[in-house]
């Protein structure tokens, strides 16, 4: 994943409570002749074996990067975030972050950790490479100036992910990256380079730019060679027409040229195609498993565990998110849910235990890094996440752990579950091959399946039988069931493929992957039987080279890091006292960020050319502790209500601590502000010679509980689609004023329809709340403008609202032109009735808005709102545009 748009990153990252490493951690930093690699005790190990072949990747990339300048890189290994994954980003410099946690197996990656870092340095190598002119800007501004970083998605994730595939593993060479686009060709969906470019936002949403552009990036490399490949990112670094005009340049063809022959590269040749019986909704479905007379799923969109009745009625178990895998006891009274948590700003891995007649979660046995967890005789047998490795463990009902099988930096371990009280079954991924292994827990012996099924992706053990979904071909996945000395297997490919195989009734069930989502699926097809023979596995040790010695180890200090490396052009905007004129004050903004993302500061400096003032705001943040620090010094000019014009000085303090509660996400947050400024109202002469005659000082308390959810769709923007609620508090006091008021907040999402119920209210001791929401006695007012009746200025010590809106309709536009880059994601309308009351007035409204979802570099809404105000008989209108982190 690689960070992109700069003053999206900038602005998307500050209300984001996410860590990089857990509070208070001790870090550590290691030089190699290309990177300072920074880590923890956790991810120790990791980054010591990085650090003996991190420049030999270095020079191997740099052999198709050749004029890559990326200076020394920071790379950052976490071993507290427990997610497989990692980013590269140009800001402010260079800087690698990699989790220390392994991928699912069922990916061919022979070191996940070598590919994962391959991947990220891909990124810094290519985004780094620059024509002379852009190359003078970067050593100006910093290397957030790279015309390659600002090229389509699946140009810049394909590309890293042909380079990870470069030695027969990665994704650019498995088959289920092959089915999905396979899968979109039968069905006519065959997605644009825009619906590409990572601004398609529906079902597969964030993959398709990882899979369409590594497959095409990977076409270019094998058809046109090597130093054609070279070549074109040579291109792509100052051409401001990105990959059309790369393509046209070096190999003499348009991007739409290009696409086409991708296409017919990808198009199914000779494959019979057969269609089961679909029986749920479109949705996203990670994991299922038969019981009885029933299927249960997770329904990833709406966030819940199901089950599929034999009468074909799909009925909600439980409410949760995050679900990465589950399992049924054999009574069919419990059920193992293995998921994927966000608590104190770091992914965490748990795996709970729910009573399906109780309806209620029991104590914890399953503690730690353990996934994939099913029910064996007295306990559990599981995946424990050690590192970026897999081991088998066993858990006992006391919640004591045995390792059954360790697993090594070239083979990993998935799937395991019983096959017999003494045996269980597993995936394995040794250097990048699947296949399938047997384990007699009483003996020890390890045997494999030869089975006429490559890459095999999941498996399911029942009744002594074992059902696999495999991909032989890069077509579409079929299922095979294995029978004590014989498989049946699919003689047919099923349209959508099937993972997680099933039996109920004696019928083969499964899901089944389409463009548009996944279904539960009953499959009737022929089958056709092959012999089964068994190959003896001879237990290794473990090949992870972390045992290399390192002495160059000193402690890493953050603050070193906070050094001006970039500098980014910047306007400060704000409408005159008349709320008609927009100022715009020209400017300039040094972001520093340590590698760690615990110290963020922001200097901003833009000129006021009315008043020849230079405003000068600085921000810092620190996010070391539990908490979150917010400082600031400022000297601007703006306009308050009692002043035309003014100059204002002060600084300001800002605590804040998020507690996570509950299971869904849902949290609690309480926050302290103190702020003081010196006020200077507007006289003749020069602005800075105007004597402060004012100072106010106020402080604040802030708490608020939200458990609001969005659907697991990867969808920007479309908060309809929330559910839960979420109410916060204000409190401040204005010691220039001795002046005191509170704020309320409440806000509901309707479960069974696309609306929301918002309420607000709001008392002082002083005349303190205006409809036009103008601040006077304090620095800031929480609840809503209302557009229309901003004429009515009678200041009131007490003010409420109320506001309830739906959705009207919704066209999924989903397509755009790729160069510009333009694309046009939905169009959709949403009415509302809002109501105010204050000083004695009652003032409400109705109101319709036409919204259009947008991406460019960034994420966009925007609407235009129709209003007609009721009290005062008028019509009016209003517009805004909302960046992603104004939701």
């Amino acid at each position: 994943m690689f960070r992109i748009a700069v003053i999206g990153v900038l602005c998307v990252s500050l209300p984001l409570d996410a860590r990089v490493f857990a509070p208070f951690t001790k870090r550590y930093q290691v030089p190699t002749k290309y990177f300072d690699i920074i880590f923890s005790d956790a991810s120790r190990e990791t980054a010591l074996s990085l650090a003996v072949s991190a420049d030999a990747v270095y020079d191997d990339l740099k052999t198709t990067f050749p004029t890559a300048d990326t200076g020394r890189i920071t790379l950052v290994i976490s071993g507290d975030m427990e997610t497989a994954n990692g980013y590269e980003t140009l800001l402010p410099a260079a800087t690698i972050v990699l989790y220390d946690f392994p991928m699912q197996p069922t990916f061919n990656y022979s070191n996940y950790m070598r590919t994962l870092f391959t991947h990220e340095l891909t990124h810094a190598m290519a985004m780094n490479i620059r024509s002379p002119f852009f190359s003078v800007l970067s050593k100006i501004f910093g290397q957030w100036v790279s015309i390659s970083a600002a090229a389509s998605t699946y140009m810049v994730e394909g590309v890293a992910v042909n380079m990870e595939s470069m030695h027969g593993t990665g994704r650019a060479n498995h088959p289920s990256v092959h089915a999905m686009v396979t899968e979109d060709i039968l069905e006519g969906r065959f997605k644009t380079t825009a619906q590409s470019s990572g601004s398609y936002d529906l079902f597969p949403g964030g993959y398709i730019q990882y899979y369409y552009g590594g497959l095409f990036n990977r076409y270019i490399y094998l058809h046109y060679g090597a130093s054609n490949f070279s070549a074109l990112w040579e291109v792509m670094g100052g051409s401001l027409f990105g990959a059309d005009d790369a393509l046209r340049q070096v190999n003499g063809i348009s991007l739409e040229h290009a696409w086409h022959d991708f296409y017919e590269l990808m198009k199914p040749v000779g494959v019979t195609v057969s269609n089961g019986s679909v029986l749920t909704p479109l949705s996203y479905i990670p994991c299922a498993r038969a019981f009885g007379d029933r299927i249960y799923f997770y329904d990833g969109l709406g966030r819940a565990i199901k089950y599929l009745d034999s009468a074909g009625k799909v009925s909600s178990v439980l409410d949760i998110t995050g679900v990465q895998s589950f399992a049924i006891s054999s009574d069919g009274a419990l059920m193992l849910i293995d998921r994927e948590q966000f608590r104190e700003g770091l992914t965490r891995r748990e795996t709970v235990i729910y009573d399906l007649n109780a309806r209620a979660f029991r104590e914890h046995v399953v503690r730690g890094r353990i996934g994939e967890c099913s029910f064996a005789r007295d306990g559990f047998i599981g995946i424990r996440y050690r590192r970026y490795m897999t081991d088998i463990v066993r858990i006992d009902t006391n919640g004591t752990m045995v390792v059954l099988l360790a697993g090594t930096s070239d083979r990993y371990y998935a799937q395991p579950q019983m096959l017999t009280p003494t045996t269980m079954v597993f995936l394995v991924s040794e250097a990048g091959k699947q296949v399938v292994w047997r384990f007699d827990m009483t003996s020890g012996a390890l045997m494999e399946y030869v089975i006429p099924a490559a890459y095999p992706q999941s498996i399911t053990a029942v009744d002594g039988k074992i059902l696999v979904t495999y991909n032989n071909d890069c077509t579409l996945n079929r299922a095979g069931i294995i029978d004590g000395m014989t498989m049946s297997v699919m003689a047919e490919r099923p349209l959508g493929g099937i993972t997680e195989p099933m039996l109920m009734g004696g019928k083969l069930y499964g899901v089944a992957q389409f463009s548009k989502g996944d279904a539960i699926v009953r499959y009737e097809l022929p089958m056709v039987q092959s012999p089964v023979t068994f190959r003896t596995v001879i237990s290794k040790k473990n090949i992870d080279d972390t045992s290399v010695s390192v002495t160059n180890i000193i402690e890493h200090s953050p603050l070193a890091y906070l050094l001006p490396r970039m500098w980014l052009p910047y306007a400060r905007t704000y409408l005159d006292v008349t709320h008609t004129n927009i100022i715009a004050e020209p400017g300039f903004l040094l972001y520093l960020i340590d590698p760690a993302e615990e110290n963020t500061g922001f200097i901003t400096v833009t000129y006021n050319y009315i008043r020849r003032f230079a405003n000068i705001d600085v921000q810092w943040r620190n996010d070391a502790t539990p908490m979150r620090i917010d400082m600031g010094l400022y000297d601007t000019t703006a306009d308050l209500a009692e002043y035309a014009d003014h100059r204002v000085t002060g600084a300001y303090c800002g605590v804040s601590y998020r507690l996570d509660a509950g299971n869904d996400g849902a949290f609690f947050r309480f926050g302290i502000t103190a702020q003081h400024s010196f006020i200077a109202p507007q006289e003749q002469g020069n602005i800075y010679q105007w004597p402060y005659q004012r100072q106010t000082t106020s402080f604040g308390v802030n708490t608020g509980y939200s458990s609001v959810i969005k659907k697991d769709s990867g969808v920007k923007n479309r908060f309809y689609e929330a559910r839960g609620f979420e109410t916060y508090h204000y409190a401040d006091y204005s010691l220039r004023y001795n002046a005191f008021k509170y704020e309320a907040m409440f806000r509901y999402f309707i479960p069974f329809m696309p609306a929301s119920l918002s309420v607000y209210g709001a008392i002082s001791d002083h005349d303190a709340f205006t409809p036009g929401a103008l601040p006077f006695y304090f620095s800031s007012l929480h609840y809503p403008v209302y557009n229309e009746y901003r004429s009515y200025a009678a200041a009131s010590r007490y003010y409420s609202a109320a506001e309830c809106s739906g959705l009207v309709w919704n066209v999924e536009m989903q397509n755009g032109i790729d160069l510009l880059p333009l694309y046009f994601n939905r169009w959709y309308g949403t009415a509302g009735y809002r109501a105010a009351y204050t000083g004695g007035n009652y003032l409400h409204s109705v109101f319709v808005r036409t919204w259009l979802d947008i991406t460019s570099w960034l994420p966009v809404t925007m609407y235009i709102e129709g209003q007609y105000a009721i009290t005062s008989h008028s019509f009016g209108y209003a517009y805004h545009f909302v960046l992603p982190f104004d939701f």
